[in-house]
């Protein structure tokens, strides 16, 4: 890409005047080691053309790995995404909400070692279409909008939060698309529904999540969004 003038486009994203490169960590993959993060930072972080603004995603348990190697290399990028999706806790109600408490700590270390935390938020998961689970197992509910919005909220009371990973914008198949979706989807799929929100709700709610985080507004612990009325026409209108 560098050397097709792709970076040089104003629309490729940038971070300190320098093009960003986001690659992904996995320690289940025998492919990525901490050897191998290390040889891709060193690359990237080289004087030269490819010189780029490296940021890797991976685990949220990311401190606590056996293998010390791995923070040590994750310590080393010049941006880390703890991927959060799926890390949930119950209330005392049974109300699953997405796991926060590493966030402090995780902010801390990368912060010491120059490194800048960017917090995964998501509204929600399923793997019922992708993997053709029975309704209701591995899903966490969107409890239309709920989930998402108090990780934003959880994010404004730690203060001077203004770059987040939200996971995703399109990805359908794991539930966790902000992007207008129908609800009512093919019958014989088994896709979610945004539970007779607006198809444009969450991409409502990110906007303004993202606006308070980044005028450094508080975000009230409830949504502050009411969804518009919905709009029935007659069977036999022409518009």
């Amino acid at each position: 890409m560098v050397d097709w003038k792709v970076t040089d486009d104003p629309r490729y994203l940038h971070e300190g005047g320098i093009p960003v490169v986001h690659v992904w960590w996995n320690t289940d993959r025998k492919t990525m080691t901490p050897e191998v993060l290390n040889r891709l930072i060193d690359f990237f972080k080289a004087p030269g053309p490819y010189h780029a603004f490296i940021v890797a995603g991976g685990g949220h348990d990311w401190r606590d790995l056996p293998d010390k190697e791995w923070p040590k290399a994750i310590e080393r990028l010049d941006a880390e995404v703890p991927w959060n999706v799926g890390n949930t806790v119950k209330d005392k109600d049974g109300v699953v909400h997405a796991k926060t408490d590493a966030w402090a700590g995780d902010r801390e270390d990368l912060t010491q070692h120059g490194t800048l935390w960017i917090p995964v938020v998501y509204s929600g998961f399923s793997w019922n279409n992708l993997q053709k689970y029975p309704w209701g197992k591995n899903t966490i509910a969107r409890r239309k909008g709920k989930f998402l919005w108090e990780q934003f909220h959880e994010l404004s009371q730690m203060g001077g939060v203004d770059t987040i990973f939200l996971a995703m914008f399109d990805e359908v198949d794991e539930g966790t698309a902000i992007l207008k979706v129908t609800d009512t989807p093919p019958t014989q799929a088994h896709f979610l529904t945004f539970e007779g929100m607006p198809t444009d709700w969450y991409m409502r709610l990110v906007g303004l999540g993202e606006k308070m985080l980044r005028d450094k507004t508080p975000v009230p612990p409830r949504i502050p969004l009411t969804p518009p009325p919905k709009i029935c026409l007659s069977p036999n209108t022409d518009r």
